[in-house]
C-alpha cells in the first residue's frame, strides 16, 4: 500500500511511464502442480512500498504475451524451472 512520507527524503517515487515489466497480483502462494492460477499486472516499479505503477490491460497491445519464468525449490535443495507463456488477459 502506497503511504506519503514526511518529508522528501522519506517520500516514496512512482515512476510513471518506465520500462515496462510484470508484478505478481495478490499474495497467494503458488506451488508446482497447484490448479491455482497466477495472475499478473504490467507496469513500472518505483521505490517504495506500493509503488508499482500499472497500465491499463489495454494499454499493452493485445498481439503482445509476455513469459513469466518461475522457480520451484524442492525439499533437497532441487530448484525447477518452468517458463509460461501469458496468454490470457482479464
Amino acid at each position: 500500500m502506497l503511504v506519503f512520507g514526511d518529508d522528501r527524503t522519506s517520500a516514496p517515487i512512482i515512476h510513471f511511464h518506465g520500462p515496462l515489466t510484470l508484478s505478481p497480483h495478490g499474495s497467494a502462494p503458488l506451488a508446482l502442480g497447484s490448479p491455482d492460477e497466477w495472475e499478473a499486472v504490467v507496469g513500472t516499479p518505483g521505490l517504495g512500498a506500493g509503488t508499482f505503477a500499472r497500465v491499463a490491460t489495454d494499454a499493452v497491445p493485445a498481439m503482445a504475451h509476455p513469459r513469466a519464468e518461475f522457480e520451484f525449490r524442492g525439499e533437497k535443495g532441487t530448484t525447477k524451472k518452468v517458463t509460461v507463456a501469458l496468454n490470457g488477459r482479464c
